[in-house]
């Protein structure tokens, strides 16, 4: 590969809106919600959530599942930019933990640049009519 692949990683809900077209998509939706009113205004990056999430059963194989496809693309296929989103129901707990792990895998195990947006992790609890 000439030069460093950059990666662009997208978090969102499912609820809240379509992921963006240009992006490979990864649904985190199997894995268990840690929703619940205790965690009012918490989000996936926050160690008591990230850690109920990364717990799951699911949840190391969705990572190394993502990070390989992005493997591929950026070693297999020389692809300067590659984008990927990464959904959950509402965009604040499991599809931001997931985004963490994997930008700190890519980041730290491969030299890739990663930049993260969290397109719904902020937003209030309103819910789009379409999906």
């Amino acid at each position: 590969m000439s030069t460093m692949s950059e990666v662009h990683i997208t978090t969102f809900g499912f609820s809240r809106g379509a992921p963006p077209l240009d992006a490979l998509v990864y649904d985190c939706r199997a894995l268990r919600n840690p929703h619940r009113p205790d965690r009012t205004g918490k989000t996936g990056l926050d160690e008591d959530v990230f850690n109920e999430v990364a717990d799951h059963e699911l949840f190391n194989d969705l990572v190394d599942h993502i990070v390989r496809q992005v493997g591929y693309r950026a070693f297999g296929e020389n692809k300067q930019l590659i984008k990927i989103a990464i959904g959950c129901t509402m965009g604040r707990h499991r599809s931001v933990a997931v985004a963490f792990r994997v930008a700190t895998i890519l980041q730290y195990r491969f030299d890739m640049k990663v930049l993260t947006q969290h397109r719904d992790m902020n937003r209030d609890n309103v819910v789009c009519d379409t999906v």
